[in-house]
């Protein structure tokens, strides 16, 4: 669903407010940052696997552009350039902690903190590091005509939310209505969708797989 078709359905449930276009599209883009500052995010706004190096005697590492939050059990992973080398799974910990514990050394990461606009690597690369990570991204946001990935899985939520919000603006009450039922069932479904592909073929057992 594009952005001028989801817009064409909500002035629907405000009596055909053709005069509230502008104001939907501001709408739209609201709830969909609103929505990706949620608890829950859907299984789509995970990024590909993505890689970046670490620069010498300098323990930040920026976050990437359209980053969200890190994924649920995908933490930073440092590759070795020696394939035939484990790779090493980072540590999380907090900046204060690690800053404790390595203090001033340096090496090859074995360690991490989200701190601000950058990971920390602890303890400090001496050199160029190729580290590993996977994470939630920012969506790409409808200032034009085009069909996001909101509107392509979920179009009831994110109609729901800024629909929701264009109502309460102008008071329309049975709209609003309307709107949180929208919002209500595109929620159900991004939680069945998540839950679904999360457990879907795990063998679930004492003691682990074997």
């Amino acid at each position: 669903m594009t952005r001028s078709e989801a817009i064409a359905l909500m002035q629907q449930q405000l009596g055909f407010r053709t005069d509230q276009a502008t104001n939907l599209i501001t709408w739209l883009k609201l709830a969909q940052q609103t929505l990706e500052k949620g608890r829950t995010l859907p299984w789509w706004l995970r990024s590909e696997t993505s890689y970046i190096y670490t620069t010498a005697n300098e323990s930040r590492l920026p976050l990437p552009t359209q980053f969200l939050r890190e994924e649920e059990g995908s933490q930073l992973v440092y590759v070795p350039t020696d394939t035939s080398s484990d790779l090493v799974f980072l540590d999380k910990d907090f900046t204060d902690q690690l800053e404790k514990m390595y203090q001033r050394q340096t090496g090859k990461p074995e360690a991490y903190s989200l701190d601000g606009k950058y990971f920390r690597i602890f303890p400090i690369p001496d050199a160029a590091y190729q580290i590993r990570m996977v994470y939630s991204k920012k969506d790409t946001v409808l200032d034009s005509d085009v069909e996001n990935l909101w509107l392509q899985h979920l179009p009831y939520l994110l109609m729901g939310v800024a629909g929701g919000m264009a109502a309460s603006a102008l008071r329309d009450q049975n709209a609003a209505a309307v709107f949180r039922g929208w919002a209500s069932e595109g929620l159900q479904l991004m939680y069945s969708e998540n839950e679904a592909r999360e457990h879907t073929n795990q063998d679930y057992q004492i003691g682990g797989p074997h």
